[in-house]
């Protein structure tokens, strides 16, 4: 098996979704060479999840570890074969927070030990 692994410090360009109770969607962005912003969908679980909905939001600066993951399907209208990569976080490090009454304290980093995968 070939791993791949992935690690960036990128910016949240949206707050972060929760589906069902264990698994965060993040929005990110990183600014790439001249000038190129690349864009990605991050996803997070469990005790890892929750800490980002706490504690993360739009703007916030983060630092991931993880792998990425291929999504495929075919397209219900068009029947055409469609796919996504997205990264799946094993590390979240909060390098900038929400704002929470005016208050920005650094948290130790949030680790994901239990991926469903």
């Amino acid at each position: 098996m070939d791993l791949t692994n992935v690690t960036m410090t990128c910016f949240l360009t949206d707050d972060v979704t929760m589906a069902g109770e264990s698994i965060a969607n993040i929005k990110v962005a990183v600014n790439g060479f001249k000038d190129k912003v690349d864009y990605y969908d991050v996803v997070a679980f469990k005790e890892l999840a929750k800490a980002c909905v706490d504690n993360i939001g739009k703007g916030s600066q983060i630092a991931i570890v993880g792998r990425l993951q291929q999504d495929r399907w075919k397209d219900k209208d068009t029947g055409k074969s469609r796919s996504r990569v997205k990264i799946i976080a094993n590390q979240i490090q909060f390098l900038s927070y929400k704002k929470k009454d005016d208050v920005t304290t650094p948290e130790p980093v949030a680790e994901n030990n239990s991926s469903p995968f």
